[in-house]
């Protein structure tokens, strides 16, 4: 009998100490989250070293919260294109050389829900969410000429995809309003089928990309 009353007791001290940081930590959330910072995303092989993102979250409870978000990414590309006599590539005299700079943007607008589990230290969450990416690329040539113009043209592309989004991080305390962000999120974006040079140079376009992100975070509120 004593045995049950001590297991019994150990068990309400146990559940005790599991439900008393919760309480405390759920007076932690404060009504919004804003959060803003750099971006860096990749895309099959390819590498998007420069970007931003900026996200607002309207906390229901201290646990969960809506939020919107939105990010860019860029990078950049450069080549020389010849154009050759020969039809064959290596064959044949180079009738005009062109320094060609290819720049393609990523851009992400998405919505959705996240869980955040609260620490006076650490928040960790994870979220979930759903949108549109706008995928453009263009090529700047510093020419006129015929064959430029051409190569504009075809290097010129923009469309509009849908996209579905999850991810995780951490909120590190740094004071009791706000906090150093760092996350990963995976976004798998709606499968289309290039045209132009895209056809050959598609995994900077492709459905999938890994997105990493480091930035402040301000709490709003109380």
């Amino acid at each position: 009998m004593i045995c049950f009353m001590s297991t019994r007791a150990t068990l309400i001290v146990l559940a005790l100490a599991l439900i008393a940081p919760t309480s405390a930590t759920a007076q932690q959330a404060t009504p919004a989250e804003v959060s803003i910072g750099y971006l860096a995303l990749t895309a099959g092989s390819d590498g998007y070293p420069k970007g931003y993102y900026v996200d607002f979250v309207a906390n229901v409870t201290s646990r969960f919260g809506i939020v919107v978000a939105t990010d860019a990414s860029y990078r950049s590309n450069s080549f020389e294109y010849l154009q050759l006599a020969g039809r064959a590539v290596g064959q044949g005299t180079v009738l005009e050389r062109l320094p060609v700079t290819l720049k393609t943007t990523t851009r992400g607008l998405m919505a959705g829900g996240r869980l955040t589990w609260r620490d006076p230290r650490v928040d960790l969450f994870i979220q979930g969410s759903g949108g549109a990416a706008y995928l453009a690329a263009h090529a700047n040539i510093d020419s006129s000429t015929p064959l430029a113009v051409s190569l504009r043209d075809r290097y010129r592309a923009a469309t509009w995809r849908a996209a579905v989004q999850a991810g995780a991080g951490a909120n590190i305390r740094i004071t009791s309003h706000s906090a150093v962000r760092l996350g990963v999120d995976y976004r798998r974006l709606e499968r289309f089928h290039p045209q132009g040079f895209l056809e050959g140079e598609s995994r900077g376009r492709g459905p999938n990309q890994l997105i990493f992100a480091v930035g402040i975070v301000w709490m709003l509120g109380k």
